[in-house]
């Protein structure tokens, strides 16, 4: 379980690095939400998560994320 988590955390990905079909795949709700939360960055699913510190580290995620996205979107 922690090596899951450690990759859905942790692991520097790019929002389209997880595929929707393998977040399909995971029989944990919670972890199940954090790859549809990073396949999708959105805050949405992170809000099924019932793992505070998995939440807050879900949703600290999606925002990095969306503004990660939205300044690199803005340099080009």
């Amino acid at each position: 379980m922690w090596p899951t988590m450690f990759m859905l955390v942790f692991a520097p990905m790019q929002s389209w690095a997880v595929n929707l079909n393998d977040c399909t795949k995971i029989k944990d709700p919670e972890q199940n939400a954090m790859c549809m939360a990073q396949a999708t960055v959105s805050i949405n699913h992170c809000d099924k998560i019932k793992n505070l510190s998995l939440k807050e580290d879900c949703i600290h995620w999606v925002r990095k994320e969306q503004r990660r996205l939205v300044w690199n979107y803005n340099k080009k």
